[in-house]
C-alpha cells in the first residue's frame, strides 16, 4: 500500500527570500514608525502643558483668587527648574509660595530626562482674578528632542492671553515671543 501524501513546505530559497524581504521592510519602516511615535508622544505632552496653563488661568477667574503654576522647590517656593513637577495652586497673598492653608489644585508630572525639556522666562506663571498675568508674562517652551526636534511655545501676554508660537522657519520648533526657537537644552 502506497501512502501518496505530499508534504508542502518552503524551499530554502523561498525561506531566505521571505526573510530578506521582511528584514528590508522592517529596516525601512522602523525609522518612520519611531518618528510617528515621537510625534504622538510630543503632541500629548504639548496638549497637557497647554491644558495646565489654561487651567491655571481659568482657576484664577473661577475662584476669584490669584492662581500660580510653577516648579516648587523643597521649601515650597517657586523655583527655576521647569523640568521638575509643576504645581498649580491658589496664591491669594501673591508670594509665589505654597503656604499652609493654600489649595494645591493640580500637579503636572516632571519631564523624562533626555526625552523632553520645558523652559520658561520666569519662576512662575500667575493669573489674577480677572485672568491677567501682569508681570508674570513670558514664553513657556516645550521641546521633544527625538530624531528630529519637535517644539512648542506658549506665549502669555500681560492681559493673560495664551497663544501658540509660530514656526516661521518650518524647522518643527515654534519660536518664543522674542523670535528665538524654543530651547531644546
Amino acid at each position: 500500500m502506497h501512502n501518496n501524501q505530499h508534504i508542502k513546505a518552503f524551499t530554502l530559497v523561498e525561506l531566505i527570500t521571505t526573510t530578506l524581504i521582511a528584514s528590508l521592510l522592517l529596516f525601512v519602516g522602523m525609522p518612520a514608525f519611531n518618528r510617528f511615535t515621537e510625534r504622538l508622544t510630543a503632541g500629548q505632552r504639548i496638549f497637557e502643558l497647554q491644558q495646565a496653563v489654561s487651567y491655571t488661568r481659568a482657576s484664577a477667574i473661577n475662584n476669584l483668587q490669584r492662581t500660580t503654576m510653577c516648579p516648587l522647590d523643597s521649601s515650597k517656593r517657586c523655583g527655576q527648574d521647569w523640568n521638575t513637577e509643576l504645581s498649580i495652586f491658589l496664591d491669594p497673598n501673591e508670594n509665589n509660595q505654597l503656604d499652609s492653608g493654600e489649595h494645591l489644585l493640580q500637579q503636572l508630572e516632571p519631564t523624562r530626562a533626555g526625552n523632553d525639556f520645558r523652559s520658561y522666562t520666569g519662576s512662575s506663571i500667575s493669573f489674577d482674578p480677572r485672568g491677567f498675568s501682569g508681570f508674570h508674562n513670558g514664553s513657556l517652551g516645550y521641546c521633544f528632542p527625538g530624531s528630529k526636534p519637535i517644539g512648542a511655545a506658549f506665549i502669555i501676554s500681560r492681559m493673560g492671553r495664551i497663544r501658540r508660537g509660530l514656526d516661521t522657519d518650518a524647522d518643527g520648533i515654534e519660536e518664543t515671543a522674542s523670535g528665538q526657537n524654543v530651547p531644546c537644552r
